[in-house]
């Protein structure tokens, strides 16, 4: 599961002998974080690797995962996700967890992903593509 936060960079050069500085270059970049799904569940041996879902230890794991991207400014813009049922169960349960924080102070957020089966097993290309 990716999740992509634009940022801009500024690139400075100084001028003169007094260091004053002056923008040459404004770029966006993207910068990507990768959370793993969280703890799967292994209950039923017939279930297909994709079919997985989450153990309960996983599920609890999703309100704190929440709770630590939120604390960390996190920010998003779009949400790839996999196939895969543990990697869908993961994202759900943040979803759900950040939707429980008190947002006094923070912005409400709804947080929307999209699923994308070439994510289930893939390269760095696969990112790239995005």
């Amino acid at each position: 599961m990716a999740v992509y936060e634009a940022r801009i960079r500024l690139v400075t050069f100084s001028t003169d002998d007094q260091s004053s500085l002056q923008t040459i270059n404004c770029m966006k970049m993207k910068t990507i974080h990768l959370i793993r799904h969280a703890k799967s569940s292994w209950e039923d041996s017939g279930l297909s690797d994709i079919n997985r879902s989450l153990a309960q230890r996983g599920i609890n794991d999703c309100k704190i995962m929440g709770e630590h991207l939120i604390e960390a400014g996190w920010n998003h813009q779009n949400i790839y996700c996999s196939q895969a049922q543990r990697a869908q169960l993961t994202i759900a349960g943040i979803a759900k967890a950040c939707a429980q924080l008190d947002w006094v102070s923070l912005p409400q957020m709804n947080i929307e992903w999209q699923v994308v089966p070439k994510l289930y097993t893939f390269s760095a290309g696969v990112l790239l593509d995005l």
